[in-house]
């Protein structure tokens, strides 16, 4: 006998999630208004992470922005994120290839996706938003654009 719950989606939270992280990407990502189009900066005290954000795409209200990671030899999920400038809104579009996700899912599903995914992986855009934040090591061209702190 297979059992299916439901979820409710709280789209309330969801939307708040995603504004905090465009306020986190906008610390992150000095100059994006003025045409900047790549970033790049270490984490951790011994930089054994390299992260590579690149704008993929522009538009008046829109950025998508690729992100890749790299720990040593290894390569972490590719994330793709988009932001909305007119709702100051940030998401993930895409990880790996992963993408286009429903609201809520029933469990278990064949991608085994959890049931509130969407939600879930814009927490999870939140919190490593904030360990880049508070762990992040900024190449000094832009240390005066962008405050890590914990680094003086």
């Amino acid at each position: 006998m297979e059992c299916r719950q439901t979820h409710s989606v709280d789209l309330a939270g969801h939307i708040a999630e995603c504004e905090i992280n465009y306020a986190r990407l906008l610390q992150i990502l000095p100059g994006l208004r003025e045409g900047r189009t790549e970033w790049r900066f270490d984490i951790g005290s011994n930089a054994s992470i390299k992260i590579h954000m690149r704008l993929k795409e522009s538009a008046p209200y829109t950025s998508m922005i690729d992100v890749v990671q790299v720990s040593g030899d290894m390569a972490l999920p590719a994330l793709q994120l988009k932001l909305c400038h007119d709702a100051d809104v940030a998401e993930i579009t895409a990880w790996d290839k992963h993408r286009h996700w429903q609201p809520s899912y029933d469990y278990p599903n064949p991608k085994m996706y959890q049931p509130d995914e969407k939600f879930a992986l814009n927490r999870f855009l939140g919190e490593w938003l904030d360990f880049c934040l508070n762990h992040g090591l900024v190449p000094p061209d832009i240390c005066d654009s962008v405050l890590v702190s914990g680094n003086s």
